[in-house]
């Protein structure tokens, strides 16, 4: 089943926390519901610009009567999804979506038994998902029932980086783990829910020092010693 998008651009990573906080927002159909265990994203980058494979794996905890999944999608700027497959134990599932306006689909899942804990898994084909100043869009599917206990790590993306590449920042920008320079590895990001894209920004062989997330840090730190510095010279003159 091919998934395409409009041809209009995202923005950059300004703009990305609406996306990401509209992803977590209820999606119910009157049926029965389920609550979401954990979820789990693996995706390889290509060593050259092309296609990324993604999985999508969702722990679900559907309540007794609950036949379907409700599923949304965010497809910003010119990314769409190929090869979309939903299955349960390698047994496919019915998956629809529709584009009810320009970037956004909604859709579901058909459960083959209900009340029984499974787990859900999306593969799909990302296509166009790079762009000229070297950011990766991958979009989620995101279903729409909530964590049943969210924790820091209900949903953790891992993304296979090449040797010759390195991720330089990436929105959610809780990372847990990546690779040291551009030797290759697993970059990791985990959060409490599940957003609807997952972005990256990537170059060629070793990062700037001095990047986005380098500056918010160092910036940190100089509010923090001006702080401290301010600090002392008021209990200076207070005991003066």
């Amino acid at each position: 089943m091919g998934v395409g998008g409009a041809s209009r651009r995202a923005r950059g990573l300004r703009l990305l926390p609406l996306v990401f906080w509209t992803s977590l927002l209820p999606c119910r159909s009157l049926g029965a519901q389920g609550v979401v265990g954990e979820a789990t994203l693996e995706a390889s980058l290509p060593p050259e610009r092309g296609p990324i494979p993604v999985v999508l794996e969702y722990r679900l905890l559907p309540e007794a009567g609950a036949r379907e999944v409700p599923v949304t999608l965010l497809t910003p700027g010119s990314t769409r999804l190929s090869a979309v497959r939903a299955s349960v134990g390698g047994e496919d599932l019915s998956f629809t979506l529709e584009e009810s306006r320009p970037h956004y689909w909604s859709g579901a899942v058909t459960l083959l038994s209900t009340g029984d804990s499974s787990t859900l898994r999306l593969s799909y084909t990302v296509e166009d998902p790079w762009s000229g100043e070297g950011r990766v869009t991958l979009p989620v599917p995101a279903v729409g029932w909530v964590p049943r206990d969210p924790t820091p790590r209900t949903f953790v993306a891992r993304v296979t980086v090449p040797e010759g590449l390195t991720v330089t920042e990436s929105f959610p920008t809780s990372v847990v783990g990546r690779p040291r320079g551009a030797e290759g590895g697993v970059y990791e990001v985990a959060l409490q829910g599940v957003p609807a894209v997952l972005l990256l920004r990537v170059v060629q062989g070793e990062a700037p020092f001095l990047n986005l997330e380098r500056a918010l840090d160092m910036l940190v730190v100089v509010t923090l010693l001006a702080m401290g510095v301010a600090g002392v010279r008021f209990l200076k003159g207070g005991a003066a």
